[in-house]
């Protein structure tokens, strides 16, 4: 087959950029969302992409678009040319370029909701043309399948073409309310606990395998009541329902929990930043990623 010819003029950056933002999104409707225009005008866009270089960029279905192995392709390469079209922009703007993009934020529940989130105003303040989305991750995210732009992980590393950065370790103890202690009695040894209810994570659904801590305490234990959500534990804890492991900085804003055998049970796991190699250095991805790295580098003492 012959190899058709191109010329630099062939190629039109504009069209790219649809490119991008519709691999991003997921769909048409969701990129002329975010370019402000309507899906129409993405499909017509990535259409002409597509018939000039004679290759389908996406499967369409009726639940989205999936990149096809053109598409993948010619992802990677596109956003090497976006960094270097931002690279431009930071050359010659006499300010700091305006950041405009949509991020999504994968991770534990518990970073996400009780550490990231309440410290996403100063982010947003300082860049109000970002759009953040926070997703507790149901299952380990692929890097290669474009599930996240930036991902936490606690001590395992995702695999594929990605960065990795240790953030911060952090430490965990085990949590009681004080009525369920007054009413119990004092926990005076490890020995004792599997006489009490454990709250813990449902044992077949743990998505990372740091966070099957139970057996490290004492082999035999089991939690007797379990939910996929840190927040939902933390909740029953709260309402006397047993004992619970939990990260500290989760239970530093509450009066309701009370430490158990603090001096024998403290646990330390690390979070990890995984963020994809092709879009690490767009501008919108080095605020956030450095925005998380600073503020979780000022909080060790918290974290720990």
């Amino acid at each position: 087959m012959q190899k058709r010819r191109y010329t630099g003029l062939d190629l039109s950056w504009s069209d790219l950029q649809f490119f991008l933002v519709a691999a991003r999104a997921g769909s048409a409707a969701e990129a002329g969302r975010r370019l402000g225009t309507d899906q129409a005008t993405v499909s017509r866009r990535v259409h002409r992409l597509e018939a000039m270089l004679g290759r389908p960029l996406f499967e369409r279905g009726p639940q989205g678009h999936a990149l096809t192995e053109a598409g993948q392709a010619l992802l990677g390469r596109a956003e090497t040319m976006e960094c270097g079209a931002f690279s431009i922009l930071d050359y010659f703007a006499d300010g700091e370029v305006a950041l405009n993009a949509t991020l999504r934020i994968a991770g534990p529940e518990g970073f996400l909701c009780s550490y990231l989130a309440p410290r996403l105003g100063a982010l947003r303040e300082r860049n109000p043309g970002l759009n953040l989305q926070l997703v507790t991750m149901p299952h380990l995210m692929s890097v290669s399948k474009r599930e996240f732009d930036i991902a936490i992980t606690v001590g395992q590393v995702l695999k594929g073409r990605a960065i990795t950065r240790k953030l911060s370790d952090y430490s965990l103890g085990l949590f009681a309310s004080h009525a369920y202690l007054d009413a119990h009695g004092p926990i005076r040894s490890v020995g004792e606990l599997a006489g009490h209810p454990l709250i813990g994570y449902v044992d077949d659904l743990i998505v990372m395998p740091d966070l099957n801590y139970l057996g490290e305490i004492a082999p035999e234990l089991r939690a007797r009541v379990q939910s996929t959500s840190l927040l939902a534990q933390r909740a029953m804890a709260e309402a006397g329902l047993g004992l619970c492991v939990l990260p500290f900085f989760m239970t530093a804003g509450t009066a309701l929990l009370r430490p158990v055998l603090a001096d024998e049970v403290r646990l330390t796991r690390s979070y990890w930043l995984v963020a994809h190699a092709d879009t690490k250095d767009l501008p919108a991805h080095r605020a956030v990623i450095d925005f998380i790295a600073q503020s979780t580098a000022q909080d060790r003492p918290l974290l720990l």
